[in-house]
């Protein structure tokens, strides 16, 4: 044939980064003769850039190098890769009187990243940990918890959701009695996604904490008299803690809150 194409059927890409499609083409008597060269790429059949007497593209994203047109060379450059980037890409190439074309499907990939948000447990209770896994893309992704590299059962994850980038969002939990026997023990959160070329892992070891002990001390109530009632909150860690006052079931806005120790 006068003009031969090469393509490759798939392409992949990184969220964020540059990428180049590649296109390459060759002609039965070299060198190209650009007065007979035309080149043009198309995304989801629409045309989104050629290259006939100048280049020509309305996104700024995109560009082909012309000093490597004669080599043969008609690869598509994107930058800043973006989720609705993905999809069916057409190169086309004519070299009068022949033309031909080949299709790349471009996957758009974003790896993963691990938040421990909760590893702070009662001893002998039920006691939840949990991480947030954020910025993957596709959606598909493998989550689970281990103990001293083995895998613990019965770990959750709600929902993916959809973050404003296009990429994906997810919580995972998983739900243990942690004993004495545990608190020098290594667990692990690990992430398995086709973005990875190694499993992602986070490691971490319990936090124990105490639940807190509360009482309210007040004065005998005297009508029509301003009163302070205190509450007292003991024996609890980590330090982190919210008190609330409730009247009734609602809500009181006004109390103050002092630590003593």
């Amino acid at each position: 044939a006068a003009l031969e194409l090469t393509a490759p059927p798939t392409h992949r890409a990184t969220l964020g980064a540059d990428t180049l499609i590649p296109c390459t083409f060759r002609v039965e008597t070299p060198p190209v003769d650009p007065r007979h060269l035309a080149i043009f790429w198309y995304f989801q059949d629409k045309e989104i850039f050629n290259v006939i007497s100048t280049v020509g593209s309305s996104n700024p994203r995109l560009s082909l190098n012309r000093d490597t047109i004669r080599a043969g060379v008609a690869s598509l450059s994107i930058a800043n890769v973006e989720i609705s980037d993905g999809g069916l890409y057409r190169c086309s190439v004519l070299y009068s009187p022949d033309r031909r074309y080949k299709e790349v499907r471009l996957d758009i990939q974003a790896p993963p990243r691990i938040t421990l948000t909760n590893n702070i447990v009662i001893k002998d209770k039920e006691s939840a940990l949990s991480g947030a896994i954020t910025g993957f893309y596709p959606v598909d992704i493998d989550i689970k918890w281990l103990r001293e590299g083995e895998i613990l059962a019965g770990g959750t994850e709600l929902p993916p959701q959809r973050n404003a980038d296009g990429t994906y969002r997810v919580t995972s939990t998983v739900t243990i009695v942690p004993t004495e026997g545990n608190r020098n023990q290594n667990f692990s959160i690990r992430v398995q996604h086709e973005s990875l070329s190694a499993p992602l892992q986070e490691d971490f070891q319990l936090l124990y904490g105490a639940l807190p002990s509360a009482a309210i001390l007040y004065e005998p109530f005297k009508l029509n008299m301003q009163q302070i009632l205190t509450c007292r909150v003991w024996g609890f860690y980590p330090e982190s803690i919210t008190v609330n006052w409730f009247v009734n079931g609602t809500r009181v806005e006004s109390a103050t809150v002092r630590r003593v120790n």
